[in-house]
């Protein structure tokens, strides 16, 4: 049989097969590429095909273009109602607020509240907090968690290396983003945790509220550290200047009214301490899987508090791995630890290199150099409101003071 009469044969087949006028793109591709390049004219003047069998094969060509077209504009529609489905489904009890001149950034100029806190646009739209809600945690997870800038990244080195045994060298191989990810971020975050196995190691600024599940009742170990609000406000004020994600241009005092208010990322600064005091307070003398920690005890104290956390983990360390621990985690030593200090922001262009380096200052009483004295009366009275009732006290100045 000639290669002509296979093809006419195909042809025949399919015409019998698609009397509907039905023809999917994968029946249409090999049309074009071998009987129809030979051309109708010269089949029909061969007398082998009829007028008729011309004209339904043109047609049927562009039927199953036609078919095709709408097939792809569908998907396209569809996949376009998913996915703002999929947005709205991620909205779904969050509140956007309105835009803030002071933040320069696309990203940091659009944030949500949702269950009282308020999240960059990226956290809530990434689904990311949906997905938190299943996530399933482990008993032998230990999770970092405190309010933005209050020694996350000090506290998250000294139980990384009390949990791997002081193995320094591996915490220089990596970042410690990478080794301790941030739990509600959209990289690498969620992805990476589900994908590491045994113990995990996890970074999160979350309120208590908004912690899976599966943290309180699986036993999973939090160590919350906490640190006075007039240091964290200052820090963090120079920190959201320094991102360029964020890209905050507002002054000092401008800032620390939107922290009084509550109107930061993941402000309000109380709801979210208060909610890990309370849990601290209720189940402080029956085993709690909650450890409380001050930045200012860590400073005032920092082999005390190594020891404190080693405790906690169930790993017993000598004098000697306590020490070295110290010296390790020494604020001078973590600003010039390119694992630990964030320099590699600067080759993704995260940092704004004509603002304070990510390792800024490291002191406590560190605000006394940016409040005047009617900032730091109004930043009393907001301190003693939340604090009516409560037994939580800070310490706002060096131990030596």
């Amino acid at each position: 049989m000639s290669l002509f009469q296979q093809r006419k044969l195909l042809v025949d087949s399919l015409l019998r097969h698609c009397s509907n006028k039905c023809m999917s793109e994968r029946l249409v591709k090999p049309l074009n590429h071998g009987v129809l390049r030979t051309g109708f004219r010269n089949i029909s003047s061969n007398g082998q095909w009829s007028d008729d069998e011309v004209r339904k094969m043109r047609l049927m060509k562009r039927v199953g273009a036609g078919i095709l077209f709408s097939a792809t504009l569908g998907f396209a529609i569809y996949s376009k109602r998913n996915k703002a489905q999929r947005l709205r489904d991620c909205l779904e009890g969050c509140e956007r607020l309105p835009p803030d001149p002071d933040y320069t950034s696309s990203m940091g100029s659009e944030f949500y509240r949702c269950k009282s806190c308020i999240f960059p646009g990226d956290v809530v739209k990434s689904g990311t907090l949906k997905k938190l809600e299943s996530l399933e945690l482990k008993h032998n997870d230990v999770i970092v968690a405190s309010f933005p800038k209050s020694g996350t990244t000090w506290m998250q080195e000294i139980v990384y290396l009390i949990q791997t045994g002081l193995d320094f060298e591996r915490a220089k191989k990596q970042v410690l983003e990478t080794r301790f990810p941030y739990l509600e971020h959209p990289y690498p975050g969620l992805a990476a945790i589900k994908k590491t196995e045994g113990p995990r190691f996890i970074k999160t600024h979350l309120p208590l509220s908004l912690l899976p599940k599966s943290a309180l009742e699986n036993g999973t170990k939090v160590i919350y550290i906490v640190r006075n609000p007039k240091d964290v406000a200052v820090s963090y004020y120079y920190f959201l200047r320094m991102a360029t994600f964020v890209g905050y241009r507002g002054g000092i005092k401008d800032f620390v009214n939107k922290f009084i208010k509550g109107d930061v990322p993941y402000g309000p600064y109380f709801d979210h301490v208060l909610g890990y005091w309370k849990h601290h307070q209720n189940n402080s003398n029956c085993g709690s899987n909650l450890l409380w920690i001050t930045y200012e005890d860590m400073h005032r104290d920092p082999e005390g508090c190594i020891r404190r956390v080693a405790h906690f983990l169930d790993r017993a360390l000598t004098d000697d791995q306590v020490q070295l621990i110290a010296a390790h985690t020494r604020f001078e030593s973590m600003a010039g630890n390119p694992s630990v200090n964030y320099s590699h922001w600067d080759d993704l262009g995260l940092r704004n290199k004509n603002e304070a380096p990510f390792m800024r200052s490291g002191r406590v009483g560190d605000w006394r150099r940016s409040f005047d004295a009617d900032t730091n009366r109004r930043f009393d009275d907001y301190i003693r409101q939340h604090l009516e009732g409560s037994e939580l006290k800070f310490d706002y100045l060096p131990a030596d003071e």
